[in-house]
């Protein structure tokens, strides 16, 4: 504070003042004790600029004994109730042992029913209060202090995230009016037209986002025909977008050449999107890692040096691994099937409820016949013929 008064930059010296203040004014209150021998949480929420903190102070036995940090983020039409129930619910999930009382500055709309289930969970009676006065409201205080200091450290102290150097060169070679800090990128897998799957993969400022990785079961392409799966897939994806329920990417890479960039618009333009209005979208085929965009007959000269080029390479890479993971996932999992529905009595439904029970086959082999009969479908007489028949068949590890 001291240092930028001296250099003659009085509002972030103000601002380190007022820190300083409310930091020690917090300190002074931190050995508080109670004169009741109650044990109390007490639960604030603090919100600003789409982030959110709930702040948990422990009070034991009458003592602060320490508190719980929870990181929140919402939509900017969220009100003050729907984020204090999202805390409430991450709180309450991740909490082992509830005390006898829960302080909270409002109470939910629900508190009768989150009260009687809390007590039904601890076998106790679980007070959940809003108090306005004394103590209880004097450790509200306190705690609000405390989720302003770590709100404040997110949202005006902490550096922003530095952008990738090959996000910023991608934008640059792809002339992107905005860096394409979000990256979705798609690929099929299948064996002659068997099995078909396609994958999307998600990348946030060069680095994989697995919350936001998708698999789809082709439905409407008979055959070997990538430009049509590949059409399906980005119009089932991009219906998602137009409903609200994905985010739209800044940008989609797709594994191949100039026809499935093609197919991939295509499926854009079927689910809604603005023909005149396409998202940023390019293709990186497997042979050259040429990298093709619409409207350009000839592929993009990327340097084989450029982290743009490497980072189009890892997203393609990256979408063909999890669509052949999938796709191996259904073979092995048809070829199971396929195994069971051999058995007399044991048709496709029956095998898919078997392996959804057990996992794989070897557990249904190895599993009890009584375990067995409790899958609906099943009887005594099938269990023991299908066990006869996967235990005359298989030998050894399976």
């Amino acid at each position: 504070m001291e240092t930028e008064s001296e250099n003659l930059n009085f509002e972030e010296a103000a601002r380190l003042r007022d820190r300083l203040q409310a930091v020690s004014k917090v300190a002074e209150k931190q050995t508080v004790v109670w004169p009741s021998s109650r044990d109390r949480d007490v639960a604030v929420v603090r919100t600003r600029k789409g982030r959110a903190v709930g702040l948990v102070l422990k009070v034991r036995e009458g003592k602060l004994i320490g508190k719980e940090l929870y990181h929140l983020s919402f939509e900017g039409d969220a009100d003050e109730g729907e984020i204090l129930n999202s805390f409430l619910e991450l709180y309450l999930g991740t909490t082992t042992l509830l005390p006898e009382d829960i302080l909270l500055e409002r109470l939910p709309a629900d508190v009768d029913v989150l009260g009687e289930w809390l007590s039904g969970l601890q076998g106790k009676k679980v007070g959940i209060k809003a108090p306005r006065s004394g103590k209880g409201h004097e450790l509200l205080d306190i705690a609000g202090r405390n989720a302003e200091l770590a709100l404040s450290q997110i949202t005006d102290e902490k550096p922003r995230e530095r952008v990738a150097a090959s996000v910023t060169e991608l934008g640059k070679w792809l002339g992107l009016p905005e860096l394409p800090l979000d990256i979705a990128a798609f690929d099929i897998s299948t064996i002659q037209g068997s099995f078909p799957v396609g994958s999307s993969v998600f990348f946030r400022n060069g680095r994989p986002l697995k919350s936001r990785y998708r698999r789809f079961n082709i439905r409407t392409v008979e055959g070997q025909d990538d430009f049509a799966m590949m059409r399906e897939v980005l119009r089932r994806y991009w219906a998602h977008v137009v409903s609200g329920e994905e985010e739209a990417p800044d940008l989609i890479v797709v594994d191949g050449g100039k026809g499935q960039l093609s197919s991939a618009l295509q499926g854009v333009v079927d689910a809604g999107g603005d023909p005149e209005d396409l998202p940023a979208m390019v293709a990186i085929a497997k042979k050259f890692d040429e990298v093709f965009v619409p409207a350009r007959e000839d592929p993009l000269q990327v340097p084989r040096t450029s982290p743009a080029l490497r980072l189009i390479q890892r997203l393609r890479d990256e979408a063909h691994r999890f669509a052949v993971t999938y796709h191996r996932k259904l073979r092995t999992r048809k070829g199971m099937m396929s195994e069971l529905e051999a058995v007399p009595g044991i048709g496709p439904i029956l095998s898919k409820r078997l392996l959804k029970e057990f996992g794989t086959l070897r557990a249904v082999r190895d599993a009890e016949p009584e375990d067995l009969i409790k899958v609906k479908g099943m009887n005594k007489n099938k269990a023991e013929a299908m066990l006869k028949a996967l235990g005359g068949r298989f030998r050894g590890d399976v």
